[in-house]
């Protein structure tokens, strides 16, 4: 790997790293083109945002019944869990 005068530990990255640990990298790593700050308000809004729609047909399905007793806990699990990280984003 090759080093720039403005190296930082954010642009070093491993092919064989966890995806979730690249993503965040990614994260990071737009986040220092942006000069956004490591505790920005709304840093994962849109990520939350997205995941809160892959949960949307689920909740229809929790709603309508038509899910196992465990399965419809865990929707209600995720919603309380996105509605938690969603607030302390908003909050930086």
């Amino acid at each position: 790997m090759s080093e720039f005068g403005d190296y930082e530990p954010e642009d070093a990255w491993d092919a064989d790293d966890p995806i979730p640990l690249q993503i965040d990298n990614l994260l990071k790593r737009l986040d220092a083109l942006d000069e956004t700050p490591p505790g920005a308000e709304a840093r994962y809004r849109d990520i939350l945002t997205l995941l809160d729609n892959y949960l949307r047909p689920w909740v229809e399905r929790r709603n309508a019944g038509n899910l196992s007793q465990r399965q419809a806990l865990r929707v209600t699990q995720l919603l309380e869990d996105l509605a938690f990280v969603r607030n302390r984003d908003d909050i930086g």
